[in-house]
């Protein structure tokens, strides 16, 4: 009955805000245009532009001229249901405490995608053998709501079940070598619920540069014990930083990233792009110390590493970067006979589906130990 009653309240605002431009019409208020001129024909729609993205613009941009109201109509909706109901009017989404949103993906992924943790392990392991002293590690991007666990809502605690047991299960699976590069323990002792600045943003999955920094460390001592200094990091210029989980309920929220640099004394850097692919392949090159992480080093990465990836850098006297989206395109296979190291990185709600679908591959296997076995 409660959810029936919070169904109504929402519709009947949805639609007074939604009519409220012809009311003011009647009324003598014009706020159908924003310009004198005559009004366009709507768009046609058919199958052959059906997946035209220009043609959606059009429509988007029809409706937008004739009804200005439409986009904060959609917020205030959706924004009354989450206050009424304390939950989310979208079932992709979980509304925490104090707005903090969340993906319901980082539940539903480790429950619908099969894969052996166990066999991701014994795969890393056999790359590292045919590799002959080259290193191969994977390392975790936790999901901001495996570590902000305090502020999940009930409705997300209940469904988290998968997501806990398939971290014990990738932690177990590598508990008998070094190829894991744990972050889960070293985030979670660095949360401060108290603290108005958090690790991972309130209306976005990535984590801030203060969770970033946290990886970075992490990451450096497990290559090179010590390596990491805070004073290295010079913080750049706060960028606009739009809240991905928030458009999922059409909320127009934003926060501010901030640009993380490195300043090693002694050290330079220089940058340089591979303009392959989707993202391009993007090469540093770090000379002028005796401290600096030898060898070439692949990266595999999502968009975590970004975060990260400046501060990180410099402490390498080469190292490339390559993004999960080119994967294929930019040939991540052929590049590891090049690497004296590589280090696979992803975001925890997605290393189910990479791993099935690419890491566990079996032509991908065989291909990756032949090209690092021929050396």
């Amino acid at each position: 009955m409660i959810r029936r009653q919070e169904f109504l309240l929402t519709v009947v605002l949805l639609v007074g805000i939604l009519i409220s431009p012809w009311i003011a019409r009647v009324v003598g208020i014009d706020v159908f245009r924003v310009d004198p001129s005559p009004p366009e024909s709507f768009p046609e729609i058919d199958l052959a532009h059906l997946l035209d993205a220009p043609r959606f613009a059009q429509i988007d941009g029809y409706l937008a001229d004739r009804m200005p109201l439409r986009g904060e109509a959609a917020q205030a909706a959706t924004r009354t249901f989450a206050a009424v109901s304390g939950d989310a009017p979208v079932s992709n989404v979980f509304i925490g405490d104090d707005g903090n949103l969340f993906l319901a993906d980082d539940f539903t992924s480790p429950c619908t995608v099969d894969y052996s943790a166990q066999r991701l392990a014994e795969t890393l392991r056999g790359w590292q053998d045919a590799g002959e002293g080259r290193d191969v590690f994977l390392t975790i991007a936790p999901d901001k709501s495996a570590i902000q666990v305090e502020l999940l809502p009930y409705r997300a605690e209940a469904a988290n079940d998968c997501q806990v047991a398939r971290e014990i299960e990738l932690v177990d699976a590598f508990s008998t070598t070094d190829q894991l590069i744990e972050v889960w323990q070293p985030l979670r002792a660095a949360e401060r619920p108290e603290s108005p600045y958090r690790n991972y943003y309130r209306y976005d999955a990535h984590w801030t540069y203060r969770g970033a920094l946290v990886f970075v460390e992490q990451l450096l001592d497990h290559l090179a014990p010590g390596q990491f200094k805070t004073a290295t990091v010079v913080k750049g210029k706060n960028r606009r930083n739009p809240g991905a989980i928030a458009r999922r309920l059409g909320w127009d929220e934003y926060e501010f990233r901030t640009k993380l640099g490195c300043n090693r004394p002694g050290t330079t850097t220089t940058e340089s792009l591979d303009d392959v692919g989707i993202h391009g392949i993007r090469r540093y090159k770090s000379t002028g110390t005796d401290d600096l992480i030898g060898g070439h080093t692949l990266v595999l990465h999502d968009s975590m590493m970004r975060y990260a990836e400046d501060p990180l850098a410099c402490h390498f006297a080469s190292i490339e970067m390559m993004h999960w989206d080119d994967f294929e395109s930019a040939g991540f296979v052929d590049r590891v006979a090049a690497a004296d190291r590589i280090i696979i990185e992803s975001v925890q709600r997605s290393i189910h589906i990479r791993t099935a679908n690419q890491l566990l591959d079996p032509a991908v296997d065989a291909a990756i130990t032949q090209n690092l076995s021929d050396d």
